[in-house]
């Protein structure tokens, strides 16, 4: 896991594919393709897909909280 993807992640949980991967200036493949390397590395899935949703699974609502203070707090240390 890298913070990239954590970024994904918290993007992505906010958002839909679209707005998640303009708001990160990422082709959507790309940022599929990060949420797919980082489920790999969890071992499981972070998100229900359908053809129309991206959902986080149940599993993992608790920890988009704990993702995005994470992604901020490097995301701060970064611009220091």
């Amino acid at each position: 896991m890298d913070l990239k993807q954590l970024e994904h992640f918290v993007a992505l949980a906010r958002a839909h594919f679209t707005c998640a991967s303009r708001r990160l200036n990422l082709a959507q493949s790309g940022m599929l393709a990060s949420i797919r390397s980082l489920e790999e590395d969890l071992g499981g899935p972070l998100f229900i897909r359908s053809t129309r949703r991206v959902d986080l699974s149940p599993g993992r609502r608790s920890a988009i909280r704990r993702s995005a203070a994470c992604a901020a707090a490097a995301i701060d240390a970064r611009m220091r």
